[in-house]
This record gives structure tokens, C-alpha cells and sequence, in this order.
């Protein structure tokens, strides 16, 4: 177990579960959202995106986390992966999540990928 795709829903622990696992297994951790979304909440250029992932997939060990179909199912990551784990809770435990997350994040004012900070009004949208 050298490359793994870990994916699921938004809130089911994706990012914590590949941190660690990727610390066990001495391997590259990747948080697709960190590619994603640029400065402003700006998405990257598709090309720009599948180009990118495509280069770290390549690599010798990695645990990358995210459900981007574009580039998990439709490209390189799956194509390069040895190992799927797919986090699959229950959708009370997933919303419950997301929004004690969300809520920290904005009572904090978290700095998340490229200075991004989520905002009490995307929350309640």
C-alpha cells in the first residue's frame, strides 16, 4: 500500500484519516481542496488541476484526499492508486461535522488553502 485515494463526503473525516495514515506509511499527504481552490476561493484552471495531480500521482507513495471526480475516478488518481478508502457515515454524523467544523473555523477566523477563511454567510447559504 503505497499510493491511496481516500474519498467520501464533505465532513466524513477524509483529511484527518489520510494525515495519518500517510504519517504511518512515510508517504506524501495531498488535500485536493489545497490545489483546488486558489486565493478568493478562485478554482483552478481544470487543465491546470488535472496537470498538477497528474504529477504528484506519479510519484512512488502518496495519500491523497478528496472526491474531485475529474481527476480521483475520471483521472490519475485511480489510475495510479493501489488502495481506495472510502469513508461512508452516516449522513447525521457527516452534517454534524460539517457544521461544528464550519462553526470553528469561522469563530476562529482559520486560515485554510491559499489564505482561504470560510465566512458565516457561505455557512448559512
Amino acid at each position: 500500500m503505497r499510493r491511496v485515494s481516500v474519498v467520501g463526503n464533505s465532513g466524513a473525516g477524509k483529511s484527518r484519516f489520510a494525515q495519518r495514515l500517510a504519517a504511518e506509511l512515510g508517504a506524501l499527504w495531498v488535500q485536493l481542496d489545497a490545489i483546488h481552490h486558489l486565493p478568493d476561493w478562485e478554482p483552478i484552471d481544470p487543465g491546470a488541476f488535472y496537470e498538477v495531480v497528474d504529477k504528484i500521482a506519479s510519484t512512488e507513495a502518496w495519500v491523497i484526499d478528496g472526491s474531485y471526480r475529474s481527476v480521483v475516478v475520471d483521472g490519475p488518481v485511480w489510475q495510479y492508486a493501489d488502495t481506495v478508502a472510502w469513508l461512508d457515515l452516516p449522513r447525521r454524523t457527516v452534517m454534524l461535522q460539517v457544521i461544528v467544523r464550519s462553526l470553528r473555523r469561522v469563530v476562529r477566523h482559520e486560515r485554510l488553502w491559499n489564505n482561504n477563511q470560510e465566512s458565516l454567510r457561505n455557512l448559512l447559504s
